[in-house]
C-alpha cells in the first residue's frame, strides 16, 4: 500500500496506525503539498456494506464539525470507491495514552485541563447531535505544539483480544465505557459524559476505574458502577475534584451532568478557584514544554491551596483548611509550613473535641444524678483561631526608625508616671484578649468601705511576657530584633513593656509589599500567645467596559467605564461582585476575580429594557 497514489492527488508514504477497520499512513497532499494522514479501510472489510457504511458516517460526520481541536476532515473516497479511504489532517505528536505513561499522575491539575479542552470538543459535536461513543486516551492526539485533538468520531472496532462483542453489538475497549453502553440501550450525550469522566479519573489517579482480569468481571464493575475512590491511588486529589468525578460517573444517566457543557462550566470552576483563568492555553503551554511548566503549575497550585488553607483556618473552617494543607504535602511534603500549621490544627482541633466530650460526660452525670434542672443541648464553643489582623498598627517604612527613639519614651514597668504615647501605636483595647501570660496581680488595691482589696489588673513581671510572632501567608519572613524567622513563626519570645519594630516580608512573592508594624507591649495589657502580621498586596486594576452612562458598583466604589481603577486585595487572588445598571437597561451582577498586580479588562454589555406599545 504505501508509496501508492490516491485519486491522482494523495500519496500514501509510510504507516503510523493500525486499527480494527482501518490503516493509517502518513501522505502527502501532491496538490497543496502540505503532509496528511490517509485512513485505509482494511481489503477484507471494505465489500461489506456495513463496514462501508460506518466508514462514510465518520467522514461526514466530522466534516461537519469544525472546531480547533478536533481532526480535520479534508476529503474522503465515497462509497462505493475500490479503496475507501479518508484523508485528514496530519499530526505530528503523540497520544495522550503515550503522554500519560510519561507522567505520573502527581497533579490532578493537569489531567482536569486536559479534559476540560476535550469537554469543549465534544459539547461542540453535541450541538451538531454527534455523540462520539469511544472516549479514550488512545483516541485523542497531542500535538508538538501542544494542541490537543480529539479522532475517531463513531468508528466500531472489530473483535480482537481487548474487544469484544455485547448483546450482538460490536463495540471498542469497554475500559471507558457507560453501563447503559454495555446493555446495549440507546444511547445520549450524557454516555460521553460518563466515558470522559473514566478519562478524568484515569488522567487523575494514573490508573482505570475499571479494571479486571476477565471480560465478565470487567463488564460486571461496569454494570455495578464500582470502582475504587481516586483518592486512594493519588491523595492529592482534593474533595472537589471527587465529587466531580463521581457526578460524571453516575450509574444513571439522569444523575450525572445535565450536558457536556454543563461539565466543562464545573472543570472551569474548579480550576478558576485555583487561579488558572484560560485552561485551553493553560494546557496547551502545559503539553507543550512538559518539564518546565509542570513545575510552574505545580508551584502555582501549592500557592492557591496554601492560601485557601489559610482562609479556612482564619475563619474557623479546620476540616477545609486541614484537607488543603493536606493536600499541599502530597504535592511537596517538604513544606514546613504546611506541616506546622496541620499540627496545630489537629491538635486545637482535638482540644474542641475533648472539650465536647466532656461537657457530654457532664451532662450525663447530671442526668444520672436526677436533678430537675432542665437540660439543653450544649454547643462547645469554637476554638478560637488565630486573627490574621495585626494586633498592632500599620505604620509606614521611614517610621520605624522612630521607633528607637518612642521606645525611650515608654515607662519602665517600675514606672508609674503617665506616659506620653504615640497615637499611631496604641493598643485597641476591644482586641486584646483576657490573658494573663507571665503576670501577676498586685498586691492592693485602694481601700474599699475600710477594706482592702485585691487588685485584678494584670501586669507585667520582671522577665516580661512570653508570645510567638506568626507570619501572614507562612512563607513570609519575620524580622524581629535583629532576627529573621522562617516557617510561618517564631519560637516563644520574651520581651519587657516598650515598642519594638516588626516586618513581614515575602522573599518570593513580586506582588507582595512589606507589612511593617510596631509592636507596643504594656505593662498593664498583656499580649495574647499569638500575633499574627500579615504582608500587603500590590493593588490589582480593573477596567470595565460597558456604556458610558452606567453606573458599576464594586467594593463599595463606584467605577467610570473605561477608566483603570486600582482595587485593593486581601490576598493575591480574591473574589468581587461588579453591578452594572443603567437606565433602561437591565442590571448585570458578575463574578469577578481579580489578582494582585495584575490588569483585568472585562466587558460587560447592557440589554434594553422593551417597553409595550
Amino acid at each position: 500500500m504505501e508509496n501508492e497514489v490516491l485519486n491522482k492527488r494523495y500519496s500514501v508514504e509510510s504507516e503510523v496506525g493500525r486499527g480494527g477497520m482501518a490503516v493509517v499512513y502518513q501522505g502527502l497532499d501532491l496538490d497543496l503539498n502540505r503532509p496528511v494522514a490517509v485512513k485505509i479501510l482494511h481489503p477484507y472489510l471494505a465489500s461489506d456494506p456495513t463496514h462501508q457504511q460506518r466508514f462514510h458516517r465518520e467522514a461526514t460526520a466530522v466534516a461537519a464539525l469544525k472546531h480547533p481541536h478536533i481532526l480535520d476532515i479534508y476529503d474522503y473516497s465515497g462509497v462505493g470507491a475500490e479503496k475507501s479511504f479518508i484523508v485528514t489532517e496530519y499530526i505530528d505528536g503523540s497520544t495522550l495514552r503515550e503522554f500519560r505513561d510519561r507522567h505520573k499522575p502527581t497533579l490532578p491539575e493537569i489531567g482536569v485541563l486536559i479534559v476540560h479542552v476535550v469537554a469543549g470538543a465534544l459539547a461542540h459535536a453535541h450541538r451538531h447531535n454527534i455523540i462520539h461513543r469511544d472516549i479514550k486516551p488512545e483516541n485523542i492526539m497531542i500535538r508538538k505544539d501542544g494542541v490537543l485533538k480529539l479522532m475517531d468520531f463513531g468508528i466500531a472496532r472489530t473483535l480482537n483480544a481487548q474487544q469484544m462483542t455485547v448483546t450482538g453489538t460490536l463495540v471498542g475497549s469497554p475500559a471507558h465505557m457507560s453501563p447503559e453502553h454495555v446493555e446495549g440501550k440507546e444511547l445520549c450525550s450524557r454516555t460521553d459524559i460518563f466515558s470522559l469522566g473514566t478519562l478524568l479519573y484515569f488522567l487523575c489517579a494514573g490508573r482505570l476505574p475499571f479494571d479486571a482480569e476477565t471480560p465478565h468481571a470487567l463488564l460486571r464493575q461496569i454494570l455495578e458502577v464500582d470502582y475504587p475512590d481516586p483518592r486512594r491511588f493519588n491523595s492529592a486529589i482534593g474533595k472537589d475534584l471527587h465529587q466531580i468525578i463521581t457526578k460524571a460517573m453516575a450509574r444513571q444517566p439522569e444523575e450525572r451532568y445535565a450536558s457536556m457543557d454543563d461539565f466543562r462550566t464545573a472543570l472551569g470552576n474548579y480550576l478558576e478557584e485555583l487561579g488558572i483563568q484560560d485552561p485551553s492555553e493553560e494546557a496547551q503551554e502545559l503539553l507543550a514544554h512538559e518539564s518546565g511548566s509542570h513545575t510552574a503549575l505545580q508551584t502555582r497550585v501549592i500557592d492557591a491551596l496554601i492560601e485557601r488553607a489559610n482562609t479556612a483556618a482564619n475563619e474557623g473552617n479546620v476540616a477545609q483548611a486541614l484537607e488543603a494543607y493536606n493536600r499541599v504535602l502530597s504535592l511537596d511534603d517538604n513544606r514546613a509550613d504546611a506541616v506546622l500549621e496541620v499540627q496545630r490544627l489537629t491538635h486545637a482541633h482535638s482540644r474542641r473535641r475533648t472539650f465536647r466530650w466532656g461537657l457530654a460526660a457532664m451532662a450525663t452525670a447530671v442526668a444520672v444524678g436526677a436533678l430537675t434542672l432542665e437540660l439543653t443541648t450544649w454547643d462547645a464553643p469554637a476554638v478560637p483561631m488565630p486573627n490574621i489582623h495585626a494586633h498592632t498598627a500599620l505604620v509606614p517604612t521611614d517610621a520605624l526608625e522612630d521607633t528607637q527613639s518612642a521606645y525611650e519614651r515608654v515607662a519602665a514597668p517600675s514606672d508609674t508616671r503617665r506616659e506620653r504615647r504615640p497615637l499611631h501605636v496604641a493598643f485597641d483595647p476591644n482586641r486584646t484578649p483576657p490573658s494573663s501570660i507571665n503576670n501577676t496581680r498586685s498586691s492592693a488595691s485602694p481601700a474599699k468601705n475600710g477594706k482592702r482589696v485585691a487588685n485584678t489588673r494584670p501586669r507585667a513581671t520582671a522577665r516580661g511576657f512570653a508570645f510567638s510572632i506568626v507570619s501572614y501567608p507562612p512563607a513570609a519572613e519575620i524580622h524581629f530584633g535583629g532576627s529573621v524567622y522562617r516557617g510561618g513563626r517564631t519560637p516563644p519570645l520574651n520581651r519587657r513593656p516598650g515598642l519594638y519594630p516588626i516586618r513581614i516580608h515575602h522573599p518570593t512573592c513580586a506582588v507582595c509589599k512589606d507589612g511593617n508594624y510596631v509592636l507596643r507591649l504594656d505593662a498593664n495589657k498583656p499580649p495574647p500567645k499569638e500575633l499574627r502580621y500579615e504582608v500587603q498586596y500590590v493593588p490589582a486594576q480593573l477596567t470595565v467596559n460597558t456604556l458610558r452612562q452606567a453606573t458599576i458598583r464594586i467594593a463599595g466604589r463606584n467605577l467610570k467605564s473605561g477608566q483603570k481603577t486600582a482595587i485593593s486585595v486581601r490576598k493575591l487572588r480574591e473574589r468581587f461582585h461588579i453591578k452594572v445598571s443603567a437606565p433602561g437597561h437591565r442590571s448585570i451582577h458578575r463574578r469577578v476575580f481579580l489578582e494582585a498586580g495584575k490588569h483585568q479588562s472585562i466587558d460587560i454589555d447592557l440589554d434594553t429594557i422593551s417597553r409595550a406599545p
